[in-house]
């Protein structure tokens, strides 16, 4: 059994676990089915006990002034540099699962943390590794952390991309403070002349100069992606509820499209108004020349 097969079985059982705790004890003809499939389930992952994923890992390393060959790092920017390197990733991994406040703690912090377990050969630089106990590592074949990698080095590079399009494209659907201390990150490596690299899984992510650090520092400040409030009047005249998309045209007769904020209460209700007057309040994110994108916050009638 290979690593998707577990992971199959295990929302098989889930389902199964879910589906039962909705059928009464009494009602037994139509639980026995699914008791059955869920013992033939349970049964075939006890078989398969040891099956635990590898911690996420990553190597973090630094070209630039205060590096000293291999030898070693000024510890106030190595100190400074990695720990907001690693408060990205946890605010990007805490905000796959929840919206996030833009000010406070982040919730669940301890889910996300990362242990430097060892430092990388050649440019110096930090081994990371997840912080997560043996038998808590289930076999989640997208862990939050790899996510958070990823999409890390997406933004990184569609910052040192001069495409519009491209940055706000991988900043869709990312929550402002992963893109702010994204932004602060490059800033430290600019101020003390360093460059980064790092790594997921086989691929490495990097900028290969002082003008890549500063046209990252440019693009991801709060004046280059500029967010606001904004109303239109007009109507809806789309949804598709599965992806949370709208579709509206304006008095102007313009149409744009959006998604659903995670705030809006009653999405249902965007259906039921369809061609009907509606005065919309819209979370606009716009980055340079390309096109805006929007979030539905609230709907009031006209």
């Amino acid at each position: 059994m290979n690593a998707q097969e577990h992971q199959f079985l295990r929302a098989d059982r889930k389902e199964l676990q879910r589906i039962l705790s909705r059928i009464p004890e009494e009602c037994v003809l139509e639980r026995i089915s699914f008791e059955a499939r869920l013992k033939e389930v349970e049964e075939e992952l006890k078989r398969f006990p040891q099956m635990k994923r590898q911690p996420v890992r990553s190597t973090l390393t630094f070209r630039g002034a205060p590096v000293v060959g291999s030898r070693g790092v000024v510890a106030d920017f190595a100190t400074k540099a990695a720990g907001q390197f690693v408060n990205v990733l946890v605010t990007c991994a805490a905000s796959l699962h929840q919206a996030l406040s833009p000010t406070g703690p982040i919730p669940d912090r301890d889910k996300y943390q990362m242990l430097v377990t060892g430092t990388a050969v050649g440019s110096f630089g930090f081994v990371l590794e997840e912080y997560m106990p043996a038998a808590e590592l289930d076999l989640d074949l997208n862990p939050p952390l790899l996510e958070a990698l990823e999409k890390t080095g997406r933004l990184l590079e569609a910052a040192i991309s001069p495409s519009d399009e491209e940055l706000i494209e991988a900043i869709d659907d990312t929550d402002p403070g992963v893109v702010e201390k994204l932004h602060d990150f490059c800033e430290t490596l600019q101020k003390y002349s360093a460059s980064c690299a790092f790594s997921v899984g086989e691929r490495i992510f990097k900028q290969t100069s002082d003008a890549e650090v500063r046209r990252c520092v440019e693009r991801l400040s709060r004046d280059a992606i500029q967010e606001m409030e904004a109303g239109f009047d007009g109507a809806f005249i789309g949804y598709l509820p599965q992806r949370r998309i709208f579709e509206f045209r304006t008095r102007q007769d313009e149409i744009f499209w959006g998604k659903v904020d995670s705030t809006f209460e009653d999405p249902q209700s965007i259906e039921n108004s369809l061609n009907q007057p509606r005065h919309i309040i819209v979370r606009a994110r716009r980055v340079g020349q390309a096109k805006p994108r929007y979030w539905l916050k609230s709907v009031a009638p006209v």
